[in-house]
């Protein structure tokens, strides 16, 4: 009886640590600073052109080298403010790391939340965005193939 007591308990205790929050998309976009305006996402764009875009060719409408991040998050509960909930974001070039941010998740409207990482010097070497949640072993992975040359 004390084992199967032992049991139940264990599998509370394990349900209950687990994160409401699942990963939900990633969105690339250019900065373009002259204009102030950004690209469209590049992660669901069918045929953006990433070639040269620090000097504005391919499908960039301004030169940039910066890039916004955003990982969103939605939550299967309806809980506005998660517990300490941690997204890790990292963006590597040639496999080594380019840029990182852990946020805690902060209060949720709409079951959604969005974690925003700004990446500097970007445009001539492929990207590998991956988001996770802090503590769950899943994680998404998203490509962005930016190329330069004459």
């Amino acid at each position: 009886m004390r084992l199967l007591f032992l049991v139940f308990l264990i599998s509370c205790l394990g349900a209950a640590t687990k994160s409401p929050l699942k990963l939900h998309a990633i969105k690339a976009q250019l900065i373009y600073q002259s204009s102030g305006t950004f690209s469209e996402d590049l992660i669901t764009s069918n045929n953006f052109v990433y070639w040269n875009t620090i000097i504005g060719e391919g499908s960039a409408k301004e030169p940039t080298d910066k890039l916004l991040v955003m990982v969103q998050v939605k939550s299967s509960k309806k809980e506005l403010n998660p517990k300490g909930e941690k997204i890790l974001i990292t963006v590597k070039e040639n496999g080594k790391v380019k840029a990182e941010s852990e946020q805690t998740v902060g209060f949720m409207t709409n079951f959604s939340y969005h974690v925003p990482l700004i990446v500097n010097n970007i445009g001539c070497e492929p990207l590998t965005i991956t988001a996770k949640i802090k503590g769950d072993s899943l994680s998404l992975e998203k490509e962005i193939p930016f190329k330069c040359g004459e």
